[in-house]
């Protein structure tokens, strides 16, 4: 894979949050989440994903959301955005480290680990391509 074969639109086709041991976890966006993500010539990119449903979340719960953009570095098997606006504060000013796996003309982005309530979540962004820039 090379950083021109990341160029164009993306668009969600899976989002996978695992223990270690494989069991899939609640999803962190609903049942049916959604997303876009676009990496353009000039080392820009952007992503969003947000929960689907049609219908609002029980009980009062907000509904997720996340998205930011930045310009964008391939190393080969990983992509580094240096994060300069996000809907997450916490995001801007960081690099969002993503591990690379491209399988079936598939797209997979992997983020580091995270711990939920004490469980450690591997969590598998795949991505399908939609057009070339």
């Amino acid at each position: 894979m090379h950083a021109e074969d990341l160029l164009g639109t993306w668009r969600l086709t899976g989002y996978h949050n695992r223990t270690a041991e494989g069991v899939e976890l609640p999803p962190s966006f609903g049942t049916h989440v959604i997303g876009v993500m676009h990496f353009d010539a000039n080392g820009r990119m952007i992503v969003a994903l947000a929960d689907g449903r049609p219908e609002p979340p029980a009980n009062g719960a907000r509904r997720q959301f996340s998205a930011y953009t930045g310009t964008w570095t391939f190393k080969g098997d990983s992509v580094d955005v240096d994060v300069d606006e996000s809907a997450w504060a916490h995001f801007v000013g960081t690099v969002q480290v993503r591990g690379v796996r491209f399988s079936n003309g598939r797209l997979s982005l992997i983020p580091a680990n995270v711990v939920v309530d004490g469980v450690v979540n591997h969590r598998e962004v795949v991505w399908e391509k939609v057009d070339r820039v």
